[in-house]
């Protein structure tokens, strides 16, 4: 019978025990605009979601007529969600903690550009891409030593002055 009551308090307590409750709502200027949640379609904004980690996350929002907006969004863990504290807070206090963070991202609109410049820039794109793939020339292995330079003409009439003679080789009697 001990055993049955003591079993009876455990999932008592254990049912009583609280969690912490991760969640998060997106507002966007103009309002209606697509939200994606790491690569997950949430809906349209306001839009509000769960998290299971803390950490970096990422949203990206898409409506007509504005830019995209990607947004990696700081969500650190709050102070009863730090090591050692989290036990206590996830398995022991009977009550669910709730940290509910809202986000609000204004998008830019869309920037029309000149169809002229559009033009130019798409002709220079096509003319970069006609050389991917194209080999380039091949290159001399090795270069050929440079010439001496000639030494400068005398002045006419002035004969050039004498080279000094080499020394005879070795063995040779010079007269």
């Amino acid at each position: 019978m001990k055993r049955i009551a003591c079993l009876a308090a455990l999932v008592t307590i254990g049912s009583m025990a609280g969690c912490v409750e991760r969640r998060f709502t997106i507002y966007s200027d103009p309002p209606g605009a697509l939200v994606y949640h790491n690569g997950n379609y949430l809906g349209m904004t306001p839009q509000d979601g769960y998290l299971t980690y803390y950490g970096k996350q990422q949203f990206t929002l898409i409506k007509e007529g504005y830019e995209t907006l990607d947004v990696v969004q700081s969500y650190p863990p709050p102070w009863y969600e730090w090591p050692g504290i989290d036990f206590f807070t996830e398995n022991i206090w009977p009550f669910k903690l709730r940290d509910v963070r809202k986000f609000s991202y204004t998008m830019r609109p869309l920037q029309t550009i000149p169809p002229d410049d559009m033009r130019s820039r798409a002709e220079e794109l096509r003319a970069r891409g006609q050389n991917i793939g194209v080999p380039l020339p091949p290159r001399p292995l090795a270069s050929t030593p440079p010439t001496p330079p000639t030494p400068p003409a005398p002045p006419e009439g002035t004969l050039p002055s004498p080279r000094p003679m080499p020394p005879p080789p070795a063995g040779v009697i010079s007269p």
